[in-house]
């Protein structure tokens, strides 16, 4: 936040520093305000299922029956939930493609609208969801994070 008429700049703790910007990690981040959930969204993210779709859409766009595949679920009963989170915005439908047959497939990708809900209520399938994704890994896939003090034989690095 430059200040008008000279080269002086208040930095976000509010010390003014003369000549000098703030630096880009100093900048505070525009997050949207949050909003109470209605009743449709409470209930939308009320499934551990509908939050683990959420997940695997986030960071690329799937398909039902890739969403199906990856879930182990029958496509007609995900794409129940799949058009449930659409029509409340938690997912929102690409353009259609050709499927390998030449059938009309749409993906769709999450929106992030659940980050911006406050009293949602959808802790418990949060949790649900997370364990439902870590009861397929195998043990060599999980990685154990220690706790304590970084030392001998931790694995953690001090600082």
């Amino acid at each position: 936040m430059a200040a008008r008429g000279g080269s002086r700049t208040l930095s976000v703790d509010g010390v003014e520093r003369p000549g000098q910007r703030p630096r880009k990690s100093q900048q505070p981040t525009q997050h949207p305000p949050r909003r109470p959930a209605t009743d449709a969204e409470a209930k939308a993210l009320a499934s551990s299922l509908r939050i683990r779709i959420l997940r695997m859409c986030l960071d690329e766009p799937l398909t039902n029956a890739q969403i199906a595949t990856r879930l182990g679920r029958d496509p007609a009963s995900v794409l129940h939930h799949v058009r449930t989170l659409t029509a409340t915005g938690f997912l929102e439908a690409m353009s259609p493609q050709k499927g390998p047959r030449g059938a009309r497939t749409v993906p769709y990708r999450a929106t992030r609208k659940s980050w911006t809900l406050e009293n949602h209520g959808a802790t418990k399938p949060m949790i649900e969801a997370f364990l439902e994704s870590a009861a397929g890994l195998a043990d060599h896939d999980l990685v154990g994070v220690p706790c304590g003090p970084p030392g001998p034989g931790s694995g953690l690095i001090p600082y």
